[in-house]
């Protein structure tokens, strides 16, 4: 209790009404603290430090933080100079102050330990924070300073402490505390108990002095802290006002992040774009170093670059995640003050929804030339195969079989394995058409087990399955037990002799997931990067075409497989369906209407890879029908796709035309048209793109270059509301 009485008679103190006010004044705040029971123990605000308006009555609750002993800290803002432009929320600000508070107060009961664990990290986070609300205003820094004279009074409970300083010319004396004595202190030095501590840095010159500190050796310590807290509010003030005069020049109208970092390699300003794009809040960003949001322009500013400099489509990792890379285009602008580098500016744009882009239509290309050259090496080399294979057998029929029976077999096998790489790569190009009908996972594979424990015989591995409820899934019964199949009996090999593999059914969020797991050694870094590249093996005798056609099954199903390591050793394959109910109804972003499925796969894959919902029915007819391969159902897309069946503009044209619009009213359809030579009704845009009279009818030449056709649709979706 004696503690309690200690620390509210402390707090009731002239001192720390003066250094609360200090803080307030700072933060654009008016703070009081209060007991538990609500009594007021500091005094009440009677006006803005802003704009000294008179304080109205509470008109709403106040923001509320938790200090030391009970106390609590109140906090409102005036509703004359709300600071909208300001980056930080009341609460943000308010937590700020009490940080503060409740670490100068462990630092006075001797909670703290040694000086530098009172947290002056909360003091300078809260000049950062100033700095950043009064964006160089010409009284930000007498603010700043005051505030660290009053802190030094309240540490080391002194009497007074001043300041004098010149920088580039012009000289100021602050006082805080009894200014009588501290002035007389001044003048008599071997008079008065003071402890001084000298200033310089760069023009910068000047004393920082505390008038009779309760403790010498500690005021000796905390002097040159405090010296530096000095340094820095003049440097972040300093950036701030040549930001201020040059910001049209600078920011304009960018929509980039903007960051700006001081000499000692700080964040002092940062903009709202930064905040998202660095994935923390503006309060955690200011104050902390650079290097905790390292990127390629680190070595850059850490080597004091004099000059511009910037990169493009460059990775900047996710603080808070291992997995999420950004792609960004960087500049690095240093801050001059004649020739002095006061800082540096650094403009970020997120370019990642770009980057993904080009990646998905490199990887549509690389789909359509696939697909291209299996179909032409598969209907090319089948029919002469099976003759071959056909005369081997009446070979077997003629005289003296004996002496031709191995010869024979031999012939046979290989060709039936060149018949089996033919038809995987047909599989590769052009998925077959699916057969699905609704399947319920767990019992599905509770039917497949003994084929997977006929994969693991002879190893002594253990299958074990693990099911949850989950919902059922449509998919071709055939197919999806050929991928199960697949990923199992690599786990099976993966894992080895007396090994474990662990097929996990689970429903997170909206999606039906298989998982195969495995104890084996996990995937190596090439393994990773080349997984589903045709051709990639890392067996022995493996064609490498296992999981490229696992994932075109899985992709076929309107699905996603992905592959990762686990901490505790193996690899684990994931595959996500949709449930078999969101396919009836659902909404699509994209229909897929083309008679040429060697077109639409390699178009889907490359849509679907950017995160658009795609439903793809063979032939515009079926889909306006209402019906695909699973039935009837009614589908609302944003955008279809379909070919004009008179190559240009004619009667078939304007009749698929007033068809479309009639069953789609509210959907954007895109005509693959032989020529863009615009027809009558049609007028040519500077998107290269035609548009009929109709709005809702757009046209496009019907090529190989996906990457224009994707980059279309894309404008198609941006603009459909």
């Amino acid at each position: 209790m004696s503690e309690w009485i200690e620390a509210a008679e402390m707090i009731k103190s002239e001192r720390w009404n003066i250094f609360l006010e200090c803080i307030g004044t700072g933060l654009h705040l008016k703070l009081m603290i209060v007991s538990e029971d609500g009594t007021l123990l500091t005094k009440r605000p009677e006006s803005c430090p802003i704009c000294h308006q008179t304080y109205e009555p509470f008109s709403r609750q106040p923001v509320r933080w938790p200090l030391n002993y009970g106390f609590f800290l109140d906090a409102v803002e005036c509703s004359s100079c709300r600071q909208g432009k300001s980056n930080f929320s009341v609460a943000d600000r308010a937590r700020l102050a009490a940080d503060m508070l409740s670490s100068f107060q462990n630092a006075l009961a001797g909670l703290s330990g040694e000086i530098r664990t009172v947290e002056l990290s909360a003091l300078r986070k809260l000049n950062h924070t100033v700095i950043s609300l009064c964006h160089g205003e010409e009284n930000v820094q007498d603010q700043l300073l005051e505030l660290i004279l009053n802190a030094l009074i309240i540490l080391l409970d002194a009497e007074g402490s001043w300041l004098e300083y010149a920088d580039s010319g012009f000289s100021a004396l602050l006082i805080k505390g009894d200014e009588r004595a501290v002035e007389a202190a001044r003048l008599n030095r071997y008079s008065f108990e003071t402890t001084i501590f000298e200033i310089n840095q760069g023009n910068l010159h000047g004393e920082l002095g505390v008038l009779q500190p309760r403790d010498f050796s500690r005021a000796e310590f905390l002097l040159p802290l405090m010296a530096e807290e000095c340094i820095i509010a003049f440097d972040g003030v300093c950036l701030c006002r040549l930001l201020k005069k040059q910001l049209d020049v600078l920011l304009g109208a960018v929509g980039s992040a903007v960051v700006m970092i001081d000499r000692h390699y700080r964040i002092i300003y940062a903009n709202r774009q930064a905040e998202q794009l660095m994935n923390g809040a503006n309060v955690d960003l200011l104050g902390s170093p650079l290097a905790d949001w390292p990127g390629p322009w680190l070595g850059y500013i850490r080597s004091n670059t004099v000059i511009p400099v910037g990169g493009q489509m460059d990775s900047f990792p996710d603080k808070y995640s291992d997995s999420d890379i950004c792609r960004v285009d960087w500049q690095v602008s240093p801050l001059l003050e004649e020739t002095t580098v006061r800082g540096w500016l650094l403009l970020l744009e997120d370019r990642t929804d770009y980057y993904h882009w080009q990646e998905s239509a490199r990887q549509a290309e690389r789909f359509e030339a696939t697909a291209k050259m299996v179909g032409v090496l598969a209907h090319e080399l089948r029919n002469p195969i099976s003759a071959a294979s056909g005369l081997l057998q009446l070979m077997g029929r003629k005289k003296d079989p004996e002496l031709t029976r191995n010869y024979k077999d031999l012939v046979l096998r290989e060709l039936d394995r060149v018949t089996r790489l033919l038809n995987e790569f047909l599989l590769l190009g052009k998925p077959s058409n699916i057969e699905a009908e609704p399947i319920d996972p767990v019992a599905f594979l509770q039917e497949l087990m003994p084929l997977f424990q006929g994969e693991a015989m002879g190893t002594k591995s253990d299958i074990i399955l693990e099911t949850g409820k989950v919902s059922p899934v449509a998919a071709d019964p055939g197919q999806l037990t050929q991928v199960m199949l697949n990923l199992v009996r690599n786990a099976v090999q993966a894992a080895d002799a007396g090994g474990r593999v662990i097929i996990r059914l689970e429903e997170p969020g909206n999606q039906v997931c298989i998982n195969v797991i495995d104890n084996g050694p996990g995937l190596t870094p090439e393994a990773m990067k080349n997984l589903f590249r045709p051709f990639f093996t890392t067996k022995e005798r493996g064609t490498g075409l296992g999981l490229p056609i696992v994932r075109a099954i899985v992709h076929n199903h309107g699905g996603e497989i992905t592959a990762f390591n686990r901490e505790e050793g193996g690899a684990v394959f994931s595959m996500s369906f949709p449930p078999a109910a969101n396919k009836k109804n659902s909404e699509t972003d994209v229909l897929i209407a083309l008679e040429d499925n060697l077109f639409n796969y390699p178009l889907e894959q490359a849509l679907l890879s950017t995160g658009v919902k795609v439903t793809t029915i063979s032939g515009l007819k079926r889909a306006l029908q209402g019906s695909d391969e699973m039935g009837s159902f009614e589908i609302y897309p944003k955008v279809v796709i379909a070919e004009s069946p008179d190559g240009e503009d004619g009667p078939k044209t304007s009749a698929l035309i007033a068809e479309c619009c009639t069953h789609w009213p509210d959907s954007r359809i895109l005509l693959l048209v032989t020529s863009i030579q615009p027809p009558s009704m049609v007028k040519e845009t500077d998107e290269a793109i035609l548009y009929s009279g109709n709005q809702q009818v757009n046209y496009i030449q019907h090529s190989t270059d996906l990457t224009g056709l994707i980059s279309t649709v894309q404008r198609l979706l941006e603009h459909w509301e």
